[in-house]
């Protein structure tokens, strides 16, 4: 499991930290990728690094906000049944809560599919010599229609590709947290 949704399920330990948290997860979350990619291509750089960071924070909000849902809409019957046999909260988290906000954490994977790729491609637009989303900024302003579609639909296909992708891996990984919480 990665960190932004352990820092989503985190925030269920505390709902005062997630009252603080939300405005600037809210506001964040709705600013577009393409007005922070300038600023971190001036941060990290030209090269790949900072297009993996754009792609990154373009699914940050996403995560943290399924997962800590994933987590706050366990049925409250069963943390009642934790708290009548004297649970402490991290085991109710650790027995209830994680396991009962896999499918939502997972839900989060294949949404931050499309996202993920936008953001590769808003870094690639941006400042790129090379890579599908140079080819379409490139193709459009020689006004080559063709092969500007051609790399709509390489991404596209690429976007299927990794939805598929953790589609096959989704039931894996429900059984391997399932198994290590």
């Amino acid at each position: 499991m990665s960190w932004v949704p352990r820092i989503g399920l985190g925030l269920w330990y505390s709902k005062l930290a997630f009252v603080m948290a939300r405005p600037y997860v809210i506001g964040l979350g709705s600013a577009p990728i393409f007005a922070f990619a300038p600023l971190l291509i001036i941060w990290f750089g030209t090269g790949m690094f900072s297009k993996v960071m754009v792609a990154a924070l373009s699914t940050v909000f996403v995560a943290l906000m399924q997962s800590y849902t994933g987590a706050s809409e366990v049925s409250n019957d069963y943390l009642r049944l934790m708290r009548t046999f004297g649970a402490t909260q991290g085991q109710t988290f650790r027995k209830v809560v994680a396991p009962s906000s896999i499918v939502w954490v997972l839900s989060a994977f294949r949404l931050n599919v499309g996202f993920a790729i936008l953001g590769a491609f808003i870094g690639e637009f941006i400042s790129s010599s090379s890579g599908l989303g140079h080819l379409i900024l490139v193709a459009s302003g020689l006004f080559d229609i063709s092969l500007m579609l051609c790399g709509v639909v390489l991404l596209s296909g690429l976007a299927f590709v990794l939805y598929f992708l953790v589609g096959q891996l989704e039931p894996r990984l429900k059984r391997f947290v399932v198994a290590h919480l």
